[in-house]
């Protein structure tokens, strides 16, 4: 237990001046005069004479509670409304503070996750272990949202379509998904945007309405380097290797935008994945 025994008047005994508060729970002698002048820790004293301020022991509990309070993230207008609170209201705002916590957890996550494949992205690019040739590969199961552009759609049209969908969502879908175009390809070989599509990372755990699922199945995959207005070269070379091969397609392919203009201004360094689903016999 803090005591401070004071000369003089009975009464200043066992007070705290604001200098020793101060001291004694690691606070600036600025901040108690802030929460004594907003009303969230006032004096248990003031000298008339001298306007000093002085706290007892039961002022003291109630900074340590100030402090673990805004230790857990709990705004001063919070604190003022659970000082005087019972366990119950203290323990239904943990559990929100927590849960806030756990969101912003989450999304760091995901941040971190995000980073991480850029980072794996370019030095691929930089080691030159692209797919810049055609390949077969199984892609396990995807989940992805769509967001309802298509190839009539005005620049104006596509952008505040990404800006909805961020704004609905509460996320940056640039982070938080793989930036990906759902194309339809026509007899033949021409391709039209069907819809952005937000593929979901890994580690996210977002839930958003109508999801739209990519199947686990074997795709046709090639890596165009270079601006996009060039990307018929690289549709053609990985078409052609998928006729060469005897398989076939359907009428559906996703572009997946690796690195873009958020990434490097330099088009030779901008690399969209082609991901074109594939039937191949014997393997259903």
């Amino acid at each position: 237990m803090l005591q401070v025994l004071l000369k003089g008047d009975s009464k200043m005994k066992n007070k705290f001046t604001i200098g020793q508060m101060s001291k004694l729970h690691n606070i600036s002698v600025h901040t108690l005069r802030y929460y004594d002048k907003i009303g969230l820790l006032l004096p248990s004293y003031v000298d008339s004479n001298t306007n000093y301020r002085y706290y007892d022991e039961y002022d003291s509990y109630k900074l340590e509670k100030i402090k673990v309070l805004k230790s857990v993230g709990l705004p001063i207008n919070k604190i003022r409304m659970l000082l005087e609170g019972n366990i119950d209201e203290v323990e239904k705002s943990f559990y929100d503070i927590r849960k806030t916590l756990v969101d912003k957890i989450c999304n760091l996550n995901e941040v971190v996750a995000y980073l991480d494949e850029q980072l794996n992205q370019i030095q691929e690019l930089k080691s030159g272990n692209c797919y810049i040739e055609p390949k077969i590969l199984k892609i396990p199961k995807r989940e992805g949202y769509l967001i309802n552009v298509n190839e009539s759609s005005t620049i104006v049209e596509r952008i505040e379509a990404l800006v909805d969908f961020d704004k609905k969502n509460n996320t940056n879908s640039d982070v938080f998904f793989k930036p990906s175009r759902l194309m339809y390809i026509n007899s033949n070989g021409e391709r039209y945007l069907k819809n952005y599509l937000a593929l979901k990372r890994s580690m996210s755990s977002r839930e958003i309405n109508d999801i739209y699922i990519l199947q686990d199945e074997y795709y046709g995959v090639i890596d165009h380097i270079g601006h996009y207005e060039n990307i018929n070269e690289s549709y053609n070379k990985l078409l052609n290797y998928i006729n060469k091969s005897g398989m076939s397609i359907g009428n559906e392919a996703i572009e997946i935008l690796v690195i873009t203009s958020n990434i490097t201004v330099r088009h030779e360094e901008w690399r969209t994945q082609i991901q074109i689903p594939i039937k191949i016999k014997n393997r259903e």
